[in-house]
């Protein structure tokens, strides 16, 4: 019969391996990187981060682990405008009409419409799903939009993997990710990236 410490023993090893498991899984690595592009201008660098490698947009969706989209801007100029023109276009084609949920339908006419100035070359948004907590948005470290779910960060996410994404190829590195020159050097410049302390303080004065 095991005694009390041996239990307590037994028990504290089970809870550190559990603990260990739990924080090695939450390790975020890059899933693919793109740089998005239109009339072959360069805007931002586009990367999908998952704690798995996935493949396809449906196993994405499925996949009810951490995940986060990462947008570096690297235009010198990215204007309130365009932002909304782009996401507004690649959401519709990318996605069924919504109905009967009035929340997603504002989060998203939000995240389209919300910038009132100008981004620039460094500035940084992350789309982050957790499980349990839902997704949040930022933008330089700046909270945008907090949802309960992983629904907003799926139709958004569409925008780059669905079936009208940005070009082939732009969908294909964000599925695979690849080892080549290109990727190499869009990862250093998200890796290398120092927010300034102007652009993190004005980012409130950015929004609605």
């Amino acid at each position: 019969m095991i005694n009390s410490r041996v239990w307590m023993h037994l028990a504290f090893i089970m809870l550190s391996l559990g603990l260990s498991s739990l924080s090695m899984s939450a390790v975020l690595q890059i899933n693919g990187v793109a740089s998005y592009k239109e009339l072959n201008k360069e805007y931002y660098i586009a990367a999908l981060l998952l704690e798995e490698p996935k493949t396809t947009s449906q196993a994405i969706e499925a996949y009810k682990e951490r995940k986060q989209m990462k947008l570096l801007v690297t235009a010198s100029r990215l204007s309130a405008r365009l932002w909304q023109q782009q996401w507004q276009n690649n959401i519709a084609i990318n996605n069924q009409v919504i109905v009967g949920d009035s929340q997603l339908q504002q989060d998203l006419g939000y995240f389209t419409a919300f910038l009132k100035d100008k981004l620039v070359k460094g500035d940084e948004l992350i789309i982050d799903y957790t499980p349990g907590r839902g997704t949040r948005i930022t933008l330089n470290h700046y909270p945008i939009i907090k949802t309960n779910d992983d629904q907003i960060f799926t139709y958004l996410l569409n925008t780059w993997v669905g079936s009208l994404p940005p070009s082939r190829e732009f969908k294909s590195r964000i599925l695979n990710s690849t080892s080549d020159l290109a990727s190499k050097e869009l990862i250093a410049l998200l890796d290398n990236n120092v927010l300034s302390e102007q652009r993190i303080q004005t980012a409130v004065s950015y929004t609605h």
